[in-house]
Parts: C-alpha cells; structure tokens; sequence
C-alpha cells in the first residue's frame, strides 16, 4: 500500500509539473501571437466538426457573420463538408482542410497547414471546435485575441475562455463562445427550420452513426424496412463499403431498395427529396432537418435533450432503463455506450416499437402510400 501510495504521488507531481510547463508554454504563445498585429478586421472561425456538429455550429456562426459582415470572415472547416458550408454561408469565404493535415493520430496540425491558417492576420478568431487539434492548428496565427473553448489545461491558450457546458443543448455550447465578444439575444435566434414535405418522396433508412453504441443494429433497420416497404417506397441508404457485400446480397433477395453514396453532396442530394428519414442520433437527421424534412431519431446511450433537432416535424423514440442517461447527462455512465458490454438500451428497443411510430408520423405527414403515388 505504501508503494502504491509513493507512485500515487509521484504521478500527481509530474502531472502538476506537465501542467505548469504546458500553461508556461501557452502563455508565451499568447504573448507572441499579439507582436507583429497591424491593423485588421478579419475574423477567423474554426468550426472543423463532423457532419452534425457542423450543423450545430451554424447557429453561432450566422451571428458571426451578421455582426462582422460576410466580407470579414472566414471559416475553416472539413473538405468533406465543403458543400454544406457554401450551402448555409454561400457569401463567406472558406478555408478547407481535412485530416490528413494533422499528425500523431490526427491531433497536430502539420507544417503547412499551420503555415497557410496563419498567412493573414485576425482581429479576432473564434475557436468553435475546442480540442488540442484546433489549439495546434493556430499555433502560430496572428491575432488581436482568440476565443473559445476547450480542456481545461489548454485554457491559457486564449483571450477569453469558457469550458464547455455540461447542460443542453449543443447548439447552445457555441453561442457561449460567440456571446464572450458579441451580445446576442438566444430568444430571437430561429433554431427551427421550416418544414419542407414532399408527400410522394422516398422513407429513407440510414443505419449508422458516430459509434457503434449509438447503432440500433442493422438487422433490425432491415427488418423495418421489409414492415415499411408492404405499403410505402422505402431505401436504405449508407456511404460507400459501410455495409458488407453478403448483406447487400441480403436486401436484394428481400427487394429492399439501398443506395450507397461516395460524399456528402451525394447524401444530401437524396435526403432534400426525402418524405422522411429514420436514424440513429446522427449526421444525417440534422441535414434532413436543415431541409424541412420530418425525421424520427433512435436514441440510446445518448440523451436527445442534447442533440435532437429543434424544429416541430422531428421526432424520436429512446428504450429507457435504469442506466439511461439522466436530466442534464449528455451520457450514459459508460460514456455514451464506449465502454458499455451489452447495449441493452438498444437491444431491447424492438422493430415493431419503431414501425408504430413511424406509421404514426407517415400519417400525421400524409405521406402517401405506393398505391397513391401510382
């Protein structure tokens, strides 16, 4: 026990140690960023996120742009979303990276990645992504003053810091960080987008999600699709090599219509014509709810106050048990399924539970049914 104890120690002093050199190191960053600035109006926005948290992150960067000018600002985000950002801010210049531009397990920005962020200098920039792959990426850039947020021991990094919050909605955690420099009325920020219905459309199936814990589980997703297709147009929609070739196989014995797509402009060219897509809590529901498209979201492991769309035509179905997330818990206690044996909140959730409901919003939507639209 004494041996346990001294190593115990031993590692809580190395940690303060690391910390004191890290905020040592991030102050003197901070100081040198600030020596060669001249007069500037640019403002730089990182908002390099996957599929839905870019759409998240669209709320607070709107008001960015309204209160600099579309003109004065840039944004950095993932190639791969290239098409919605032109889509959302199509006035506003975009600086495209992706991640083979970062190091060490895509962590670290590389050399010139770096080197062509920081070719310009800024008045302010807004560090919506917050994580020690945005803190490398601006190493080095120019600025007036960075805002953001991010780990705690990254925060001397910045200007003016916030952590991120620990209550919903996630939209909300990037209005925090523009609300530290622009003063913003959340009441009048429209979060709802308007319903776009197309009553003759596809009921489109996507099966994955961020991680597996977040999946409902592809057999069950096909099973749906067999209960639908008996009255409704159905299609099972994936990225390319995510479903496996004895399964395509499958779908085709059963005559379940599927289409794989290369990118995102491929998605969303399918979902804009959709009647409704069913999902687990993923990217795509909140691009079909960008473009007024009804949506019903599986939840397990992760709790929908946090992340379901806002607007009036989604909705979603989650199995509760005593592990489920609680009020004001983003996750479960095994950290949203990572760590979780079993998936029980999903396994338990059953095919017919799901197709209820959505024959329920297929006739609150009067979608129409395949003997209508022939």
């Amino acid at each position: 026990m004494r041996r346990l104890s001294e190593i115990s120690t031993r590692f809580k002093v190395i940690d303060v140690i690391v910390n004191l050199f890290l905020s040592f190191v991030l102050a003197v960053i901070k100081v040198g960023r600030k020596l060669f600035i001249n007069h500037s109006d640019k403002i730089l926005v990182v908002a390099f996120h996957k599929l839905g948290d870019s759409i998240f992150s669209s709320y607070a960067i709107r008001e960015i742009v309204n209160y600099y000018g579309n003109e004065n600002v840039k944004i950095v985000c993932d190639r791969e979303y290239e098409i919605l950002f032109k889509e959302i801010f199509p006035s506003v210049e975009l600086v495209l990276i992706s991640r083979e531009d970062f190091l060490w397990n895509g962590r670290i920005a590389n050399r010139r990645i770096r080197k062509a962020i920081s070719s310009n200098k800024y008045k302010i920039v807004f560090d919506l992504t917050g994580s020690i792959l945005s803190c490398s990426l601006l190493i080095g850039v120019t600025a007036k003053k960075i805002v953001g947020m991010n780990l705690r021991h990254l925060k001397n990094f910045y200007d003016k810091y916030i952590p991120s919050r620990a209550i919903p909605h996630l939209t909300d955690r990037y209005l925090d960080i523009v609300e530290l420099e622009i003063k913003i009325n959340r009441d009048k920020i429209k979060r709802e987008y308007d319903l776009n219905l197309n009553s003759v459309g596809e009921i489109l199936i996507h099966p994955f999600a961020g991680w597996k814990a977040k999946e409902w589980n592809l057999s069950k997703f096909i099973q749906l699709a067999e209960k639908i297709k008996v009255e409704y147009r159905v299609k099972i929609i994936f990225f390319k090599n995510t479903i496996s070739e004895d399964i395509i196989n499958e779908m085709n014995y059963l005559k379940i219509n599927h289409m794989s797509f290369n990118s995102v402009s491929e998605l969303m060219s399918a979902v804009k014509g959709a009647s409704l897509l069913i999902s687990n809590d993923s990217g795509p529901i909140y691009l079909a709810d960008y473009f007024g498209v009804p949506t019903l979201s599986i939840y397990g492991p992760t709790n929908p106050e946090f992340s379901m769309p806002l607007s009036k035509h989604h909705d979603f179905i989650q199995k509760k048990i005593n592990c489920s997330p609680k009020k004001n818990e983003q996750y479960c206690f095994t950290d949203g399924g990572y760590y979780c044996p079993s998936y029980e909140c999903m396994n338990q959730l059953t095919v017919d539970e799901v197709y209820n409901l959505s024959s329920s919003i297929l006739d609150k939507f009067g979608i129409k049914k395949i003997e209508q639209v022939n």
